[in-house]
């Protein structure tokens, strides 16, 4: 006969065991539940036949005067356009390893304008710019997007690619004329000025061309009244499933833009639906499914 202790401890024991074993299939439950969040069966998915773009106000960094420190190492000086006929150079500098950006892939950049300098305060650039190729492969936008307002001359002058953990972070370098000033506001993908529904303003059309298990997607910036405005991620706005497997993409049609939708409905086996969106007015219409 086993002593009534020992029954006791055998007893714990077992319901111990037996109450790890179900916490750990409650957490694989869970973690399967969290993983299958962006895995949805939805064959009957609908492309909207409109929908308006939800444009909110883009939040800006300004620059701080700066200028080169002890131990910095100028490389090169990259000529970035003009500003009402003012000239904009990026002074690139090599700083030492133990510092931020110290790393052989980064670089710190000064942004040059009327005989002073301004740093985007704790942001490390990528060496790609100082690649002689350097707007054929990205690292550098000159853009010259402008907003008139009561005869001042706003603009999101151009991008400077980041470092990252993959190509495509931008820097977008912002001068507000009316406050004589810069920001920075960040963003990835690759931005391109273009009159989306030939009304004679330009939007900004940003294209991420996808990262890791992200797939590509497409952002719209306009001008309003304060400054510069997102509509966000167009897979967010379209409300698309399996939004990280699903792809948008702005393809050039007949002298224009249409973004091209293809919403993943299901993933064993992969089957999707696709659409075209035309832009008016800060609305997508559905041009064809």
């Amino acid at each position: 006969m086993i002593a009534p202790k020992r029954l006791l401890n055998a007893l714990f024991i077992a319901c111990s065991v037996f109450g790890l074993l179900l916490a750990a299939c409650g957490g694989e439950r869970s973690e399967r539940s969290e993983r299958g969040n962006d895995r949805e069966e939805t064959a009957d998915y609908r492309f909207p036949e409109s929908v308006q773009l939800q444009f909110e106000p883009v939040e800006r960094i300004p620059l701080v005067n700066s200028g080169a420190e002890a131990g910095w190492v100028h490389t090169q000086t990259v000529p970035f356009g003009s500003i009402d006929g003012d000239a904009v150079v990026l002074d690139v500098y090599k700083v030492p390893e133990s510092e931020l950006c110290g790393a052989d892939y980064e670089r710190v950049v000064l942004l040059n304008h009327k005989d002073a300098a301004y740093r985007y305060p704790n942001a490390c650039f990528s060496a790609s710019i100082e690649d002689e190729l350097r707007e054929q492969t990205g690292a550098l936008f000159k853009l010259d997007y402008k907003s008139y307002e009561q005869g001042a001359t706003s603009a999101v002058h151009g991008a400077v690619e980041l470092a990252a953990n993959g190509p495509g972070r931008l820097a977008y370098y912002y001068f507000d004329a009316a406050q004589e000033r810069w920001f920075v506001f960040e963003e990835w993908g690759s931005p391109r000025a273009v009159d989306l529904d030939g009304d004679g303003a330009e939007e900004l059309v940003i294209h991420f061309p996808g990262l890791h298990m992200s797939r590509p997607d497409v952002t719209v910036m306009r001008w309003h009244a304060e400054g510069i405005s997102s509509s966000g991620s167009v897979k967010s706005v379209l409300g698309v499933p399996n939004a990280s497997y699903s792809m948008v993409s702005a393809m050039d049609r007949d002298r224009s833009i249409e973004i091209e939708v293809t919403a993943i409905t299901g993933l064993d086996p992969e089957t999707y639906v696709t659409a075209r969106y035309g832009y008016e007015n800060g609305i997508l219409i559905l041009q064809t499914q």
